[in-house]
């Protein structure tokens, strides 16, 4: 609703004609007029305002800043490791611990001494399926054994005249393939390769062993072993 100054005015005459001698300020009636329009025209953009606001915030989709925000890719998680006690059991099944040792890096071979009691040797590794591989000196010139390693540790059951042993542990992707050497196609036997990896028997053989490891080079992976004598 909007008022005219004329329209001030027959206002002002009706509310003061039974009252004529009351003196009337005209000009200051206008200014007060004028005052309660501008009043009703600010309130009357400041709720359209709010209005456009609220409609704003309510649509799906609206952002104060259109620019998207980055977020980090997820990396995937990867196999998890298995933590491997710097010092091996001192028993197992009732057998004493003669022997034992540990490494936190794998490509790398050590030793462990037998005794003539020794039955068992336990090989725990930190990576799932990572290749153990024994060579033992003091007994027949291939005596030895290869296996992935195992959940809860890889056993091997001790026999013959052997005064020590050779434990390797190479990483699960190391390039080993596990077939015997008349099942490949182009069978190296001086050097123990099969198709071009290295067959998983032939680890036993030190110079095969240590040159697989020459190829890998120290790698990360903690494992230990423990040798057990019989009562």
């Amino acid at each position: 609703m909007t008022f005219t100054e004329d329209d001030l005015r027959a206002l002002l005459d009706e509310r003061t004609a039974p009252a004529p001698e009351r003196a009337t300020d005209v000009t200051q009636i206008v200014r007060r007029g004028r005052r309660m329009l501008m009043i009703r025209w600010g309130m009357s953009a400041v709720l359209a305002g709010a209005a456009a606001l609220v409609a704003f915030l309510l649509i799906p989709g609206q952002s104060p800043n259109p620019d998207p925000v980055p977020v980090a890719a997820a990396t995937p998680s990867v196999t998890p490791s298995r933590t491997v006690e710097r010092e091996p059991s001192l028993t197992l099944g009732g057998k004493d611990r003669s022997d034992g040792l540990y490494s936190d890096k794998s490509a790398v071979g050590h030793d462990l001494k037998l005794t003539p009691k020794s039955s068992t040797l336990v090989v725990r590794c930190e990576e799932p399926g990572a290749w153990v591989v024994l060579s033992f000196k003091g007994g027949a010139d291939r005596d030895g054994a290869t296996a992935p390693c195992a959940g809860h540790g890889t056993r091997f059951e001790v026999a013959g005249k052997a005064t020590s042993v050779r434990v390797w542990v190479f990483p699960a992707n190391a390039p080993v393939v596990d077939r015997p050497l008349k099942d490949c196609v182009l069978a190296d036997k001086e050097k123990g390769l099969c198709d071009g990896r290295y067959a998983a028997a032939e680890l036993i053989r030190y110079d095969v062993a240590l040159s697989l490891a020459a190829d890998l080079g120290v790698q990360a992976g903690a494992w230990s072993a423990g040798v057990y004598d019989r009562p």
